[in-house]
């Protein structure tokens, strides 16, 4: 029962903006994300803004009606912040990533056929991006820009934000459901 109450209140700090309760936050779950980072090629200010969009995104699931949290606070930050971590990294291209969990390593040797292996899964996203409808490809586009719900509503004339989020949702499926249904995307799952 105390972890839970604990859960409750680290999400009330983030919640209100308290500043003391940011600084337990920080003091708290900061550590082991920077020492997460440092030891996969990031540098400190890379970890100091890893944990700003941790936080940023975990601000903004917890908005969500149907937001649960049923991990204790720091281990769902910290797989927010890896998830960020990794997602850098890939963009990046850098050549070694290391996770705790499963040992995964991937060498300059390894590199290349993770790379090709990315390449050929863009390139079957891409072709199916290309077949959806011209409202489809705006809008996702611009949620892949990262615009905000109010900018694409405003963007593309629709009425109101909620018709937006059906709208990208909908989208969205339809993409999953072109790549699912392709022969390529068995072959890649693999």
């Amino acid at each position: 029962m105390e972890k839970h109450t604990e859960v409750d209140e680290f999400l009330i700090h983030l919640m209100t903006g308290s500043e003391e309760g940011i600084l337990r936050i920080y003091s708290n779950f900061y550590p082991a994300i920077e020492k997460y980072i440092l030891s996969n090629s990031g540098t400190i200010e890379e970890a100091k803004d890893i944990f700003q969009d941790g936080l940023i995104v975990l601000y903004e699931k917890q908005k969500s009606p149907d937001f649960q949290l049923n991990v204790k606070f720091g281990t769902y930050l910290f797989a927010i912040c890896k998830n960020c971590w990794l997602k850098q990294l890939r963009l990046k291209k850098r050549t070694k990533v290391v996770t705790f969990e499963d040992d995964l390593v991937l060498t300059t040797e390894d590199s290349f056929e993770f790379e090709l292996e990315q390449h050929k899964k863009y390139k079957l996203y891409k072709n199916k991006f290309d077949l959806l409808g011209d409202n489809c490809k705006k809008l996702l586009s611009l949620f892949f820009q990262k615009k905000s719900m109010a900018d694409i509503t405003r963007l593309l004339n629709f009425k109101e934000e909620n018709f937006a989020r059906k709208k990208k949702y909908k989208c969205k499926e339809k993409l999953i459901q072109l790549i699912r249904k392709d022969p390529k995307f068995n072959q890649l799952k693999h």
